[in-house]
């Protein structure tokens, strides 16, 4: 009725390289208070972690540590 068909499609999408350099070097990553991540993280640009990391962090750019939460 509604020419409904299970045909899948292909979709590319593809990324400007300069826009691609500026949005990763001018990102902010952030873990929330209340957050609490367990493994490695690794990171070319800036992350903010108001939350808890429980392994390795390893960041090309500033790491920015919040105030300590006692939970």
């Amino acid at each position: 009725m509604f020419n409904n068909s299970n045909k899948k499609k292909d979709i590319t999408t593809s990324v400007n390289s300069s826009s691609a350099s500026y949005s990763s070097s001018h990102a902010l990553n952030s873990l929330v208070h209340g957050t609490r991540v367990e493994g490695t993280i690794s990171s070319d640009s800036d992350i903010r972690i108001d939350g808890a990391i429980k392994g390795k962090l390893t960041c090309k750019a500033k790491v920015i540590i919040g105030p300590f939460w006692h939970h």
